[in-house]
């Protein structure tokens, strides 16, 4: 599974619409509004973003909004996406059971099993009210959390 995510702007040129290569500069953050056009850079504030992929042997492209900043993110979720699909395809998993909202889950519920406090998994979600944290996390049941609440009670004998 290709795990490359290309960065595209749609712009309207003399031969009509096309997408072009974004523009990257040295530092590795995008050039706003700059594409790649015959090899050179130009100016172009009109158009959208698109982020372009290979996935089951043809092309995808996503439209991602006319802002420069939010499609940076977005191509570097996505690519994040593609490489714990290739991940799990490697360990013989159904890729279809991906999705940005399973890796969420694990993220935030396995932080708070390391022992991070639920206000700052919260923060880290991004979420302004602690019932949606709630609905993303998975309880911990087995003899590890027997054995922690057996060791608070003990203290009390």
């Amino acid at each position: 599974m290709n795990r490359h995510v290309n960065l595209t702007k749609r712009i309207r040129t003399p031969n009509g619409l096309r997408f072009c290569p974004v523009v990257v500069s040295a530092n590795g953050r995008l050039k706003p509004d700059y594409v790649f056009i015959s090899g050179r850079q130009e100016r172009h504030t009109e158009g959208a973003y698109y982020l372009e992929w290979y996935g089951g042997g043809r092309r995808v492209r996503r439209s991602v909004g006319k802002n420069a900043g939010t499609a940076a993110v977005r191509r570097h979720q996505q690519e994040q996406i593609l490489a714990s699909k290739a991940a799990g395809i490697r360990a013989k998993l159904n890729a279809d059971h991906f999705y940005l909202h399973k890796f969420r889950a694990t993220f935030a519920t396995w932080a708070l099993w390391s022992g991070v406090d639920l206000r700052t998994v919260q923060q880290w979600m991004g979420h302004s009210d602690l019932e949606s944290t709630l609905r993303y996390l998975k309880p911990n049941r087995g003899a590890a959390v027997r054995d922690k609440i057996n060791t608070m009670f003990k203290d009390w004998e």
